[in-house]
This record gives structure tokens, sequence and C-alpha cells, in this order.
């Protein structure tokens, strides 16, 4: 269903706020058409109303736009995060299952234990409806017939079942528990290694259940698909997701089958299948956590083929099994389930390594009650003025057409000023001032709700780049984390192999023998791709086989790392030891981790070696770091992984370099396990939003098994630089429009103020004729002082400029002042902002003489701040002194 923005915007606090403001302020409108009735300025509030209402439509619709858009943003982020963490989870499930299929301690457990089951399958056959089966009296022959095995019995049977030999059965049995206890105990170490598995499975081609770790599954013998699928799949594994004969409860179980060989080079018929049953439930609820942190609005799934949802973030809303319609959009549509109306995204993974899985598909859900309650933070507040005025001025943020609404609303005030200057400057009866007094107070609330709105509509997008920023920082992390959980893993588990072992502890290790290790290592770096290289080393610390034959030179080799020598002082199987992220040879000068294990002779408990893996963390953790920016290759984003001193481990942006110092604020590295902090930057002469993340690991990973690696991730989004300006917000000025002098019954003066630059000056109004728009002035580019011309009441008036004689700023949004001299002759002024009409007291009036350098002579009086103003002086022009000076200027 596409999204219309007018069915939305009843839902947005943001858009509700302002358009009850709005419509308040329209109501204004009605007064001031009553303008025209007792005013004959010219203006037409018919045209300046309409424009107000058109402008009102456009901000609303703008800041509704705005509102869907950052929460789009969010939906699509989550609904395509969802499945790419799990299929990166997944790929590495079929590295495991792929190398554990090739164990040897499996194959000898399966061909031991199918010669024993199958000979004692011979024997069962043999019972009392068998010809040579001895008849027996009661109560032995119930006893039997109830396998019972006391002792007495037992005696029993040998004597009168020699044919069925049940102390030949009774042997074979003790040796397949023995078998079985064996071989649990090493699945047990895997499990203990891989937390991500519930059970590991070993069946013969026929389906009979030969071991299983989980002791509550009594399957004996299976028809399963997986085992067929996995006997007969010309592909390296099955992934298998749906209801199992080892599901419990009827529940869909993620499985991972393949085929078990005789020996590695796959000759033969396989003898056996060995299934990796994966904590699917399990891990999908640390993934919706990770992506719901913060906030319980937002429903995310795993939908698979048919549309159905396998997984969600609330079953009580949308529970498994939902079916959910297909969205073909790119964008973020609306959808309606269960009476309710919902914002949804369906988003494809964009695969690992080639690696798409199943063909699951994230998705991500919020309803238009909860998708837009209002997410203010006070954030911003700590950030500098200075940063956030630089930000918010950048016209980067937003489209031109947002972008032109503070210009259009400032037009509409300028409009309403001059209305009220040129009505005040005619003689007006009390009621027709008082209407003036409110056509200049609705102008000036027109203004500063436009504008307040825009700077609202600014602070909730840079809350929203925070938010997006800390939570790629997050992800980023938790990638990371997630990664080397494997990595720890992989190690511990490769150095329980049994052939490392025998060949490790011989005395003189062949070159038969180094030649085996190498194929077993080229095998295992083929399957699993992260790896540059992988070695095994003696005692002694001695390099004597390597996986990749490029660093074949380091045969030989001693190491001599802190992580080598406690690998060699190692007896326990759970424990690894990790290099400090350095350059090292082995990784070719290279910045990485070198994961270590150790390999022990457990009958004779002692350490006979060990096992390093040598991440590719250059090639890794960049992609890792580019996979989480909203645009590769692009200046305006990149991240980071640094240690808590600043030095980078790892960054997306080629420039950085790695082992260097990134310069940024000390509150992104000071944080605690696990926290998060964002806020806005100047880096490299831009500012960018910059959300970090400290490592919390992953399971048991850098929690519970005593390594320690504070790594924080940052990532940056630029605002703004430096050289960019922007008109997207009217700062709020120090001018003012209204000033309240006391009232007093001796004589008074008024006078017409306006601004030029900071500075505020004015004319008496018997001086004064109008003001008009630049929009009607004919420049002269030829001279900086009087710029052109304006045909004003049938002739033609001269345009001054002061601002360069005077050295102001030149503003973009000028009007143009009409005064007169003593001898009526008219000369147009260009201003920055029209100010009150005052009538100020003449006690308050006083000499200028002192106070102004020659340049201001044409200064005559100068008036005391009125109430509520500080530091402002009025200066009162005398015109024919203007006049005069500007007559000696060369370029007159």
């Amino acid at each position: 269903m596409t999204i219309n923005p007018k069915d939305i915007s009843e839902r947005i606090p943001q858009v509700l706020y302002y358009k009850k403001i709005l419509g308040d302020l329209g109501q204004n409108w009605n007064t001031l058409n009553l303008l025209n009735q007792v005013n004959d300025s010219g203006e037409s509030m018919e045209k300046t109303q309409s424009e107000f209402h058109f402008l009102s439509e456009e901000l609303l619709l703008h800041l509704t736009n705005e509102s869907l858009k950052q929460l789009s943003n969010q939906i699509n982020s989550k609904s395509q995060v969802v499945i790419d963490i799990l299929v990166r989870n997944l790929f590495e499930r079929t590295a495991d299952i792929g190398f554990l299929a090739t164990d040897d301690s499996i194959r000898e457990f399966i061909n031991e234990y199918t010669t024993y089951y199958h000979e004692i399958q011979s024997y069962s056959q043999f019972n009392e409806s068998h010809d040579g089966c001895q008849k027996c009296p009661e109560p032995f022959k119930s006893e039997c017939e109830s396998n019972n095995n006391s002792l007495i019995l037992n005696s029993i049977k040998d004597i009168l079942c020699t044919k069925n030999n049940p102390t030949r059965q009774r042997a074979l049995k003790q040796k397949l528990d023995l078998l079985s206890k064996t071989i649990k105990q090493r699945f047990r170490e895997y499990v203990e290694k891989y937390s991500v598995y519930f059970d590991v499975i070993v069946t013969d081609p026929s389906g009979n259940v030969l071991a299983s770790l989980d002791e509550s599954n009594k399957v004996t013998k299976s028809t399963d698909k997986i085992i067929n699928e996995s006997l007969n799949t010309k592909d390296e594994f099955v992934e298998y997701y749906g209801i199992s004969d080892f599901s419990k409860n009827n529940q869909p179980l993620l499985l991972y089958g393949f085929k078990i060989y005789e020996t590695n080079e796959k000759i033969g018929n396989p003898i056996g299948v060995l299934i990796l049953c994966f904590k699917f439930e399990d891990e999908m609820e640390g993934i919706f956590s990770f992506l719901n942190s913060g906030t319980q609005n937002f429903t995310m799934g795993v939908l698979d083929n048919t549309n159905s949802l396998i997984s969600t973030s609330n079953k009580f809303i949308f529970p498994i099994g939902t079916k959910v319609k297909s969205l073909v959009s790119k964008d973020v549509e609306l959808i309606e389930y269960g009476g309710k109306k919902y914002l949804a995204k369906i988003s494809q993974t964009r695969g690992y390594q080639e690696f798409y899985g199943l063909g699951w598909r994230g998705c991500c859900f919020v309803s238009l009650e909860d998708g837009f309650h209002d997410t203010h933070s006070n954030i911003l507040h700590s950030i500098d003025n200075k940063i956030l005025d630089s930000v918010m001025s950048s016209p980067s943020l937003f489209s031109k057409e947002l972008q032109d609404i503070p210009m259009k609303a400032k037009k509409i005030q300028d409009d309403l000023s001059r209305t009220v200057w040129n009505g005040s400057l005619k003689q007006q009866t009390l009621i027709a001032k008082k209407l003036l007094s409110q056509v200049a107070s609705t102008g000036q609330k027109t203004n500063l709700i436009f504008n307040d709105s825009i700077e609202s509509l600014h602070e909730t997008v840079l809350n929203t780049m925070l938010g997006v920023v800390t939570f790629e920082a997050a992800l980023a992390i938790d990638i990371m984390d997630r990664n080397l959980y494997e990595r720890a893993n992989d190690c511990r588990w490769w150095a329980l192999t049994d052939k490392f072992k025998t060949i490790l502890s011989k005395e003189n290790i062949t070159h038969d023998d180094k030649k085996i290790l190498h194929n077993i290592l080229h095998n295992i770096n083929n399957l699993y791709t992260v790896y540059v290289n992988i070695f095994l080393y003696d005692c002694n610390g001695t390099i004597i086989s390597v996986s990749n034959d490029e660093y074949s030179e380091f045969v030989g080799f001693e190491l001599s790392s802190n992580a080598v020598k406690n690998t060699l002082q190692n007896r326990d199987s759970q424990k690894y030891f990790v290099t400090n992220f350095e350059s090292t040879e082995l990784y070719r000068k290279g910045y990485t981790y070198i994961y270590n294990a150790s390999i022990t002779n457990q009958a004779q408990d002692k350490n006979i070696g060990g096992i390093g893996i040598v991440f590719d963390a250059s090639e890794q953790f960049k992609t890792i770091l580019e996979d989480i920016l909203p645009q590769r290759n692009s200046k305006n984003y990149f991240s980071v992984f640094a240690d808590r001193s600043k030095k980078v481990i790892s960054t997306s942006k080629e420039q950085i370099m790695i082992d260097s110092y990134l310069d940024i604020p000390s509150d992104f590295f000071n944080l605690e396990k696990g926290q998060s902090y964002s806020s806005i930057v100047k880096y490299e002469g831009c500012y960018y939003a910059v959300g970090s993340h400290a490592s919390k690991g992953y399971r048991e990973y850098k929690n519970k098994d005593g390594y320690i690696n504070e790594v924080i991730a940052i990532s940056f989004s630029m605002l703004s630089c430096e050289n960019e300006s922007g008109d997207l917000l009217q700062k709020k000025e120090s001018h003012f429009s209204t000033a309240l002098y006391p009232k007093t019954t001796q004589s008074i003066v008024e006078v017409g103020t306006f601004f030029l630059g900071n500075y505020w000056y004015g004319f008496e109004t018997q001086n004064l004729d109008g003001v008009v728009s630049m929009d009607e002035v004919q420049r002269d580019t030829n001279s900086k002082i009087f710029i052109g011309r304006i045909f004003y009441k049938n002739q033609f008036v001269e345009i001054v400029n002061l601002h360069n004689y005077l050295n102001i700023t030149d503003s973009s949004d000028n009007q143009v002042i009409i005064f007169k001299d003593s001898e009526s002759k008219l000369v147009g002024l260009i201003i920055d902002f029209l100010g009150p009409i005052c009538e100020i007291p003449q006690d308050m009036i006083g000499d200028p003489k002192g106070i102004f350098t020659s340049r201001e002579s044409f200064v005559e009086m100068i008036a005391k701040p009125p109430q509520g103003v500080t530091n402002k002086i009025l200066s009162i022009i005398n015109p024919n002194k203007l006049i005069e000076t500007l007559s000696k200027l060369v370029d007159y």
C-alpha cells in the first residue's frame, strides 16, 4: 500500500503541534484583512494571507515527510540487519559441519559402533520364537522376556542360551556404551567451544542413531529428510529448517547435515551422516535484543520462502506462522494487520562470502500509533552552540524546497513589517494603530513559528543521525565480537585433532608426518577462508607445519610471543591465548590478532605444542566497517575500530593509518563495557555526527573466558564542512520589533527605526516617506555606495548602501527605506531589518558628541535604550547631514 503523507500526519506529534499553532495564528488573518479598510498603503493582505496558508501546508508536509524518512531509515536498517547478522552466523556453521565431518574420531566411532551394533542385532534376532531356544519354566520365562539382567538369570542364560551367547552380547553392549560415552565427551567438548549448538547427532546411512549428545533425544532410528538429503546431495552440506524426528514439542529445528566418508578423499559410499542442531531461537533472541535496544516499538522477524514468520521479536502481535504479504517495493510500505496499520519492510539478505542460506528474508514492522513517538533527546544540549549553529546553517541536510521555507516566511514578515511601517507613517486613528500593532505581532509570530519548526526539525534530524551512527558503531562491534568468537572456538577445537596429538607426541617427526599435518591444515584453511595461515608448533614453540605454502619459510621459526608462552604452559582445552593487535612477520608485517590453543597429550598430561591461526584482520575488519555504513566509498561516511588509547585497529577510510591515533575527544573511548556515546565533532575541517560503542563480547567470549580485549567501534557521518554556508535557519536575531518607552506628558520624538547589521539607527518619522522591497530596485553594480535607483511615486529615487562605508556586513535580505531631506528630496537607504516606530520622551534623547567618529557625523541625536532592551543605543540620523556626507564621496 502506497504511503500517503496526509494519512500519517495525524500520527506525528511534531506535526500536530505545529498544525495547531499555525491554525491558531491563521485566525488572526481576518483581523489583518480589515487593515485595507483603514489603511491605503497599497499592501494586499489577501495575497499575504494566501502565502501564509500555502506556506503552512508546505511546512506541515515537509515535517511529515522528514519524520517519515527518519522512521523509514530505521525500519529499513533493522529489517536488513536482522537477516544479515543471522546469515553471517550461519555461514560459520557451514564451515563447522564440513570440518567436523572429517574428524577421524567420529569415523572410527562409526566403524566400531556399526560392527558391534550389527553383531548385537544378529543375536537379538535369536529369541523364544527360534527353534534353538530352550523353553524355560516360570518364573524364568517371564523374567527373560522382561530383559532381567540379574546375576542369577544371566547365569541361567549362559547355561541354557549358548547359541545366543549372552556373555558376548553383554560385552558388546559395554563396548557400545564406552564408545557412546567417548564420542559424547568429544561432542561435549565441541559444544562447550561452539556454544551455538544444542545437539550433535551421528547416524548410519540407514538412519540408525549411533550417538546423540542430547540425553533427552530418544530417537533410535530416523527417516528424517535431512539424512536422505545429506546422503544424496551434490553440495558440500545440507541446511534444513522444519519439523524433524529430533524435534521436541513438534517445534521446527535448524539443522546442518554432512555425509561422512571413510577418508577425506570422499571415495566410496558414505559411512554415516553428521547432524548439527543449531540454537535458532536462542540466536534470534540475541539479535532481537540487540536491535531493539533503547526501544520496544519495532517488531522484527525472519520470513521463509512462503512468507511465513519463522521467528519474531513479538509473538503476541506477530506470532510464528503469520503470513506476511510480499512487499516488492524498495521503500517502506503501509500494510494492514489485525485491524491496525503498520509501516513495514522486507529485506533480502546481502549474503556473506557468497553464502545466502535458505533464502530467508528479514522484516520489520511498526504501527502508526507507536512509530512516531516523540523521541526528543537532550543530547544536543551538551554540544557547543557554535558547532550546532554551524551544522544547522548548512544547506546539505535538507532539500532545496525545505530550505526555501524560512526564506518565504521571512518574506511574509518583511511584507507585514512594511505594511506596519507604511501605515504608521500616515496619520492614523487609534483603531488603525491597534490594527497595525496586530499586524506587527502577527508577522513576528509567523517568522518565529516557521523558524522554530525548522530548528525543531533540524534537532530531530540531528538526534536521529546521532542515533544512527551509534547504532552503526554498536552493529560493527557486535559483528566483530561474533566474528572473533568463532576464532576462539576454531583454534581450541582444532587443537583437539587426534592426528595433531599423535604426531606431536613423537620424539621424531618425519617428513611424511609433516606432510600429513600440512594436508590437514590446508583442508581446514580451505573451509575457513578468514585465515591467511594456520600453523602448528611444538613444545619449544618452533613452527613445524603451515597451511599456506606462501608462508612455508616460517617452518622452523621459533615463536616468542607471550601468547605462545602462555599456550605452552597451559593444559586446559577450554583456554585460548591471543596476541596483542600488532604488526607481525606472520602476517607480512600487517597488523592482526593470532589466536593460539594448546595441544596436549592427555595420557601423559603434558603440553606437546600448540596451534596458531592468523586472522586476516585487514580484509575482515575493513569489510565489517564498510558493511555497516549507509554508503561505501563515500567521503561522507567512514568507521573505525580503535582501542581505549585511541590507537586505530582498522578503518574504512584509507587516509587513516593503522596504529595511528584518532584525534577526537576522549568521551568516545571512556566507556563501560557495552556502553555508547555520541556527539558532533569537528574532524579535518568538517563536522560529523559520531557514535561509539564499546565491545561487550558475544556469549561467553570476552565475558566468561578470561580474555580482555577492549575495542571501541566509531562511526562517522558528515554533516557539513566549514566552508559551507546556508540560510536554512534564520538565527534568533538580537534585533527587536517592539520598544516600550515610558508614557509621559512631556513632548515626544517619533522615530522610525531600522538596523544595519546589529547597529540601531532611525529617522524622525517626519523625514520618512515609506519602505519598499529590494525587488523593485534597478541596480548599478559600478558603485559601492550609490548602488542603483527605484521608481517611486512617479519619480526616480537614488538608492544608497552604507554597509561598505560603515564596514558592516551586508545582508542578503535587504529592504529600502525612503527618507527625505528638508527640501523634500527623496533618497533610498538599504537596511537589513525594520525596527519599531518609537515614541521617545524628550528627556531620553541626548547629544552624540564624543561618541561617534567623523564617519558617522550624520548622527544628530542618540536615545537611551527602551524598557527591556540592553546595550542598544538608538542613533537618530539627520537626513541633510547624511546626504551631505554622501555627496562628498567620489563615486556619488
